[in-house]
């Protein structure tokens, strides 16, 4: 039997079970807690903790409606270029001729960053250029774009060479922009695989080594020819 005086005590005590992988945040600071069966925290000390962790998450920019805070637009006009990693994935914010892109960082090819990548209209399309392999891709839609010939389907003879879409290769994002001067990015929904989903996460990390090794190698040989 529990009486009054012990009943009053169990209500002011809380009982949390917990595992290795349970993550706690406030104000900065992120830390696991060890595996333990109980975690007892007095009523009162967990009421002040909770209060300050809301006031911090409250000072943070967090995902709103899958919306990304990214910077201030004054912050990333000035920069042009700006990387940021949104829900594990590296996406690109471009500012250029006054509007805001966001793209993979990485190239569809072979993993190359495209935040130096000169930016040119091709076609018609304005398109970032990759610097490792000169591979041209539409900041609006994400298309592989290549100059060739005319197809063998259209009537001969010939026509000079022009651009063409090698179809969507690139994943782009959504840049929103608040009227008090806050950009957010809205990752893609864009359920099908592409090209370019080969070099993000740790996998990606990955795969973009082996082609950097591999493109060494090229270079490599190539001095040796000569």
């Amino acid at each position: 039997m529990i009486n009054a005086s012990q009943s009053h005590s169990l209500k002011e005590m809380f009982v949390f079970r917990c595992s290795s992988s349970f993550l706690a945040r406030s104000r900065g600071l992120a830390r696991r807690l060890g595996s333990c069966d109980f975690l007892c925290l007095h009523h009162s000390s967990l009421h002040h903790s909770k209060k300050h962790f809301h006031r911090a998450m409250a000072e943070e920019k967090q995902p709103i409606g899958g919306l990304h805070f990214v910077g201030r637009k004054d912050e990333l006009t000035e920069a042009k270029r700006s990387c940021r990693t949104l829900a594990g994935r590296d996406v690109l914010i471009i500012f250029h001729q006054g509007g805001f892109y966001a793209i993979d960082s990485y190239c569809y090819h072979t993993g190359g960053e495209l935040q130096s990548g000169d930016i040119e209209e091709i076609g018609g399309k304005l398109c970032i250029i990759c610097p490792n392999h000169k591979f041209k891709i539409s900041l609006v839609g994400g298309e592989g774009l290549c100059k060739a010939g005319a197809p063998r389907e259209e009537p001969r003879p010939p026509h000079a060479p022009r651009w063409y879409s090698k179809g969507v290769k690139q994943r782009v994002h959504v840049v929103t922009e608040t009227a008090g001067g806050d950009i957010y990015v809205r990752l893609s929904e864009e359920a099908r695989w592409m090209e370019s989903d080969f070099y993000q996460g740790e996998k990606g990390e990955e795969e973009r080594a082996k082609a950097a090794a591999a493109e060494e190698e090229k270079k490599k040989k190539k001095e040796k020819k000569k």
